[in-house]
């Protein structure tokens, strides 16, 4: 029977998820994927960090720090949703570099932008010396 109300937590949230990049690739390596998503009244592109399952502690750590970085070269947090079976958080618009080295086979400059993303990540990695943070890198 139909519901009146919805017991959905996603239906009330205020992005909708667009597609996944490489998920089987993440989930192995990173214990998360990334979606592409927008805002619902406006339109706006962000990024979300889906964390699902068993990997939804990882996901809460994560939430924690990154609520609290304002660095330059880490994505902002712009919102979360903590829903029974996952853990969505919402940044500004990014793009993996491991997915940009797979698309970007077209430019020329590929491999030294890939070799710069790497450097700002050890850059970074050796800042805050919290693999967590790498993950919110690649811009």
């Amino acid at each position: 029977m139909w519901k009146l109300f919805s017991t959905d937590p996603l239906s009330n949230f205020k992005y909708s998820l667009g597609k996944s990049t490489d998920k089987d690739i993440f989930t192995t390596y990173a214990n998360f994927y990334v979606c592409e998503c927008k805002e619902k009244k406006t339109g706006q592109d962000f990024t979300a960090f889906v964390y699902e399952g068993i990997n939804k502690s990882s996901g809460i750590h994560a939430l924690c720090k990154i609520r609290s970085m304002r660095y330059p070269g880490i994505v902002q947090y712009v919102d979360s949703l903590d829903t029974k079976d996952a853990l969505y958080i919402i940044t500004e618009k990014c793009v993996p570099l491991y997915t940009f080295k797979n698309e970007a086979t077209a430019y020329c400059l590929e491999n030294d932008v890939c070799i710069l993303g790497f450097y700002d990540i050890m850059i970074d990695k050796k800042r805050f010396g919290d693999p967590v943070l790498v993950y919110s890198l690649n811009k």
